[in-house]
């Protein structure tokens, strides 16, 4: 069964919870590397997730348990901070996302794994380090604990987001509410991305999505975007929406031009 996003960050907040409790009985500090074919703490997913989703008790309740773990790990941060030693190492996880088994191993094995980048890992300057490498349908990511320090407070406050953002108000004969834009780099206002999330609902089920989507985007470009073609297509890969390009047979009206009008007027009445 194919785990949620939430879930999902669960289980990686909980790794690294249980190798830095190692590091701290060990006396030892590591530089974590994850070699994974899906994205380590992908919070655009967890922003998307709750986009296309309410929030119910039982995913609230999954949030509150994310919550918790992430706190744990930082909590370990003064035991952490406190080891004074020269032993730093590399512990390098491999994460086979299509049969959920992890591989643990070791430097050697990762580097005639996956790692190709012309320059041994200890050549690697701060910014190659933290560079995310793909390597065919592979990435690894790199995690020192001061990285994953400030990766898992992002993430804290994006649960407290999600946990106290009040519930929409439905109120009869007005407007629909317009959401708020999180996506400034594509939408050029709220009324834009709520057009979008609107269709993008009916559309994500049907089969033909190259020619919905391409029409989506001609429908909101004079208006509603501020991106390209090509900054668009990349965005929908953020809802697992993959097209190759927008096709320019769908600008213009044509039989979709009625429901994204009704739409519209939905939010102008």
């Amino acid at each position: 069964m194919k785990k949620n996003i939430i879930l999902k960050l669960n289980d990686e907040v909980i790794l690294f919870t249980k190798n830095i409790k190692w590091d701290i009985s060990e006396n030892k500090k590591h530089t974590y590397l994850i070699a994974s074919n899906k994205p380590f703490f992908n919070f655009d997913k967890l922003l998307t997730f709750f986009i296309e989703n309410e929030l119910t008790n039982f995913t609230e309740n999954q949030l509150n348990i994310l919550l918790k773990n992430c706190n744990i790990f930082l909590s370990l941060n003064k035991e952490y901070n406190a080891i004074k030693t020269t032993k730093n190492g590399f512990t390098v996880h491999y994460i086979a996302e299509k049969n959920i088994k992890e591989y643990k191993g070791s430097f050697g094995d990762c580097k005639k794994l996956v790692w190709n980048t012309g320059k041994s890992l200890m050549d690697l300057n701060e910014d190659e380090f933290l560079r995310t490498y793909k390597i065919k349908n592979i990435s690894i990511y790199c995690y020192n604990y001061f990285t994953l320090s400030l990766t898992i407070e992002k993430l804290v406050k994006l649960i407290s987001d999600i946990l106290t953002k009040e519930p929409q108000q439905i109120e009869t004969n007005k407007p629909d509410k317009v959401k708020e834009n999180i996506f400034k780099e594509i939408f050029s206002n709220g009324l834009g991305f709520t057009l979008f999330f609107e269709l993008h609902n009916i559309y994500k089920n049907k089969i033909n999505k190259q020619a919905n989507y391409s029409f989506l985007f001609y429908a909101l470009s004079e208006e509603y975007l501020v991106c390209n073609g090509t900054d668009f297509v990349n965005f929908l890969s953020k809802f697992e929406i993959d097209i190759d390009k927008i096709d320019s047979r769908q600008s213009g009206t044509n039989a979709k031009t009625s429901l994204f009008n009704s739409t519209l007027k939905r939010y102008l009445k």
